[in-house]
């Protein structure tokens, strides 16, 4: 009897522990971890407070992995925010550019027209046509 009242006791500690611990007093982890190798407890409470403890050391992995990939997401976000700013410009100016040749272009064309409707352009390209007809 006494010996399952011990048993009884040292299992309700580790509940207190755990629930202790789920709550977030991750102090009293050490208390849990200490109880795995106090062999005054059942063999059973320390197999349990062994589990737990592997639980809470596999979570902890888990959350610094987390938060690891978490940083570098971020990382990898300013770093695409930056060069989506930079595009941006680029973009920008590239469009600025393309508008700046349209303009030449058109007032290329222009100068161009202005230049062939003339009757002295005309007259030019006649005797052009004439001398290239000339026979040798």
């Amino acid at each position: 009897m006494a010996e399952q009242d011990s048993e009884t006791q040292a299992l309700d500690q580790l509940r207190t522990l755990c629930e202790a611990i789920s709550g977030g007093r991750y102090e009293d982890v050490d208390v849990l971890l200490a109880m795995t190798g106090d062999l005054a407890l059942p063999d059973t409470v320390r197999r349990l407070a062994e589990a737990f403890g592997m639980m809470i050391v596999r979570v902890e992995a888990r959350e610094l992995h987390l938060e690891e990939t978490l940083a570098a997401l971020k990382e990898a976000q300013a770093l695409l925010e930056k060069d989506n700013r930079n595009l941006a410009a680029s973009n920008e100016a590239l469009s600025a550019e393309v508008h700046r040749l349209r303009i030449d272009i058109s007032q290329r064309d222009r100068a161009v027209a202005e230049i062939v409707d003339t009757d002295q352009f005309r007259a030019v390209q006649a005797m052009a046509k004439r001398l290239r007809d000339r026979p040798l």
